[in-house]
């Protein structure tokens, strides 16, 4: 088994409940929301990303901590609500294209009350931990 390079990226906020497949705003709404969130997103993980993008298949590993009064969201939710964050770090040089991206799943959500204590104060708008591994002849690490 190849060993692949895992990188790290940490975005200071979440995606908005609205941006999910169960939101129902009127989609120029949306779409200024999607925009935002995608620009935030390449802002805060472009330092961060590998120095040429990669060019294999990646898996993306995502784990969310919600602020104080939001709730979990499903599986197939969640995934939908990342992909705005997948799209920004394309715009950052991540990888080539998005559709070299896997989620991995389920993707993992600690509610305001497990991880308040351990660093919650410095996100009171919530944190999203993205971890991007390399696949490398057909396996990963994790």
């Amino acid at each position: 088994m190849s060993t692949a390079t895992i990188y790290r990226a940490v975005i200071g906020t979440v995606p908005d409940a609205e941006l999910g497949s169960n939101g129902r705003q009127h989609w120029a709404v949306k779409a200024r929301r999607v925009k935002a969130l995608r620009e935030f997103v390449y802002w805060q993980t472009r330092d961060h990303a590998p120095a040429q993008p990669l060019t294999g298949p990646v898996v993306v590993t995502v784990s969310v901590g919600w602020p104080k009064g939001r709730k979990r969201h499903d599986d197939d939710n969640m995934v939908t609500l990342c992909k705005t964050i997948i799209d920004g770090m394309t715009d950052a040089g991540w990888w080539v294209n998005d559709s070299q991206v896997t989620i991995k799943r389920p993707i993992e959500q600690q509610p305001w009350g497990r991880w308040e204590k351990h660093g919650g104060w410095l996100y009171p708008h919530g944190c999203m931990t993205i971890d991007v591994e390399e696949v490398r002849g057909g396996e990963t690490t994790a």
